[in-house]
């Protein structure tokens, strides 16, 4: 008997040639010894799918959790959910993947022959992809039982005007909102089976993040398999309510690819992980090697937070495809630099560290693995809040390595010599009182700006191809980036410094700062 534990199947990203959009494929198991049955997990997410393709002894699919389509040559479309069983026989020419706003995932279970499960053909067009779904389903609520004895829900469902459905079973619970749609938690009403459900207004087009309320406890939306990572664990779900903006999946053209890679940090001693990045068409061998992007994340985010959350991958595809970007890779790493995590970043050693990490340990990795190019004008380093700090105050201390930087709402309260010293807070302070406080100490001792950045003068413009900085109005960051640019402007250092009004720390500004950013770099 051999058990392999989960942590031990690896993952790998859809073949561009097989796939269209974002696919990851966990092989579970392989063929061993007289046995032809080999399986694995695949997860569409919205708008993915295969091409047309047949199995030469058949195929098995088991939808594990959400809603997706398939179709078999010459037959209508058809929607498939959780808990379905499908038995596609040999040589039918077929396709399957997500819905244009949902995931999907399934376990497929096939048997080869003479060493091959599948025989690949024609990619699935627009017009096939985007064809009328046969035989409608009942709703999530009448819906066949699920594994666990209940009826599965369909949670979130987007509508084609943007108002999207939540919903819940939880039949003992007293009260349920969700929150995060808008300023103020929405109550869901329960029907008589036990669900809990409310619709929405229909939804400016974009990304959001939301949880449920259940009775005082925050949870994440258990029917949807999109979730909003964090460095603490999952307790947000994601939504995408589709619209004409870079980081909506487009049909029909070609994606790129994202690898992980593990390793061990001998500065911070831990392991941890970075995400790379390559453009459709990537070419290992080609002549002239690839600039090259590391993106960093926010405090209490991790290394997958701009390709799960602010789906940096989709928006690099859009732009590449249309030509408003050059083909780049992106790098995404853990952005602590020590062990502690979000814990440990007020530590003098936290930036100082990841400095290192990046420079020392992730970097060469990169650049021994894949075509980049090893000159300054071809890197840049850019992040959001704690990962808008940690790029300037590397990429403009490192213009040997870096010559582009970019901020998004940066954190710079955050560099260690510019902390100014503080009090410590009152006795029995209210919440809002520490709101509030937290609000006015949100400065920067200046004093530490020529220390943070002792070569910073006019003198590197000459080496630095871009240095762009974005914040928004309603941010609590404003102010220290206000005052970084004064200290940028009296030293001669030419800075494109963007405020977006009426725009707080949020997701929506850092992924349209990258949309903008993305198309000026590497020109």
């Amino acid at each position: 008997m051999v058990i392999t534990p989960a942590t031990a199947r690896p993952t790998t990203v859809g073949a561009a040639d097989h796939f269209v959009g974002t696919v990851r494929v966990t092989l579970l198991f392989q063929a061993t010894g007289a046995s032809r049955t080999s399986g694995a997990s695949v997860t569409f997410e919205p708008g993915a799918r295969s091409a047309w393709h047949t199995h030469p002894l058949g195929q098995t699919l088991i939808v594990t959790s959400g809603m997706g389509w398939i179709q078999q040559a010459g037959e209508p479309k058809r929607e498939i959910r959780a808990g379905d069983v499908i038995w596609t026989p040999p040589g039918v020419k077929h396709w399957h993947g997500a819905t244009a706003t949902t995931a999907v995932t399934h376990t497929a279970i096939q048997e080869a022959l003479d060493g091959k499960v599948v025989e690949w053909m024609e990619p699935v067009s627009d017009e096939q992809y985007r064809s009328p779904v046969t035989q409608p389903r009942q709703p999530a609520a009448a819906a066949q039982p699920g594994f666990f004895g209940g009826q599965p829900v369909r949670s979130p469902e987007v509508a084609s005007d943007g108002a999207v459905t939540f919903r819940l079973r939880a039949p003992d619970a007293r009260e349920v909102y969700v929150r995060g749609i808008t300023p103020q938690p929405i109550p869901l009403k329960r029907d008589e089976q036990g669900v809990w459900s409310v619709t929405t207004t229909p939804l400016k087009p974009d990304l959001y993040s939301y949880s449920f309320l259940v009775d005082g406890l925050t949870i994440a939306d258990p029917s949807n398999r999109r979730t909003r990572p964090a460095y603490y664990g999952v307790s947000e779900s994601s939504v995408l309510v589709p619209g004409d903006n870079p980081w909506t999946p487009r049909p029909g053209i070609e994606r790129g690819t994202v690898a992980r890679h593990f390793f061990r940090s001998a500065i911070a001693g831990d392991d941890r992980q970075y995400l790379v990045y390559t453009p459709a068409n990537y070419d290992p061998t080609r002549k002239k090697p690839y600039p090259v992007l590391y993106l960093l994340h926010g405090l209490f985010d991790d290394a997958d937070a701009w390709t799960q959350v602010g789906a940096a991958n989709v928006i690099l595809d859009s732009l590449i495809a249309e030509g408003k970007a050059e083909p780049m890779l992106m790098v995404n790493t853990l952005g602590y630099g020590n062990a502690d995590g979000p814990a440990g970043h007020l530590r003098e050693d936290m930036l100082p560290s990841f400095g290192r990490i990046l420079l020392e340990e992730v970097l060469p990795r990169v650049e021994s693995q894949y075509n980049v190019s090893r000159q300054p004008a071809d890197r840049a380093i850019a992040g959001l809040s704690m990962g808008g700090a940690e790029a300037t105050l590397i990429g403009l201390n490192h213009l040997d390595t870096f010559g582009w930087v970019g901020s998004f709402s940066g954190a710079y309260n955050l560099w260690p010599l510019t902390r100014p010293k503080l009090a410590p807070p009152p006795v029995g302070e209210s919440p809002a009182d520490a709101r509030e406080r937290f609000r006015r100490e949100l400065v920067l001792d200046v004093a530490g700006l020529p220390r943070s950045f002792p070569a910073l003068d006019a003198a590197a413009n000459s080496r630095l191809r871009l240095l762009w900085i974005a914040c928004g109005t309603d941010d609590v960051l404003i102010g220290v980036n206000r005052q970084f640019k004064t200290y940028l402007d009296g030293q001669g250092v030419k800075v494109t410094y963007t405020e977006v009004p009426g725009i707080g720390h949020v997701w929506p500004l850092w992924r349209q700062s990258l949309a903008d950013f993305a198309p000026l770099l590497f020109r």
